[in-house]
């Protein structure tokens, strides 16, 4: 082998490392499978561990919401007209009431039962400052 065929696999070499040190970058940063700000999702853009440590499920509301400052709700299935109510009262009294997206159509009627004028929908937005990140943000129209 001569000089010029040395050098020729050189590069080569050199090519092939920096090909496969950039797949492994792309991977490590690369979208997670499961979706963003999911409770299950274990990436940066999710939300499980905020879940494993302040969301613990709960199916009826206590009747005593005294001393209760907030509720974080995912509807993943319909939410009964009695416990509409009760959400709704709680947030006439003063209480603060988050709505995270489980299951849109559920979500989405929680929030008309509210009063509330606004519904997710499955567009995406881009944020002009961390598009490079994350181009998937949570939007409410």
């Amino acid at each position: 082998m001569g000089t010029g065929e040395k050098i020729y696999s050189v590069r080569w070499t050199l090519l092939s490392l920096l090909l496969l040190l950039l797949i492994l970058v792309l991977i490590a940063l690369g979208p997670s499978l499961t979706p963003p700000f999911d409770a299950y999702n274990t990436y940066w853009d999710g939300y499980s561990g905020a879940a494993s440590i302040c969301l613990k499920p709960v199916y009826d509301l206590p009747n005593n919401l005294t001393g209760v400052s907030s509720i974080f709700i995912i509807p993943e299935n319909n939410i009964s007209g009695p416990l509409t109510m009760k959400l709704l009262n709680y947030v006439t009294n003063g209480g603060r009431l988050i709505v995270l997206n489980g299951n849109e159509t559920y979500s989405n009627q929680l929030l008309s039962k509210l009063g509330i004028k606004s519904e997710f929908t499955d567009s995406v937005i881009k944020d002009p400052v961390l598009n490079v990140i994350n181009e998937k943000f949570p939007l409410a129209s």
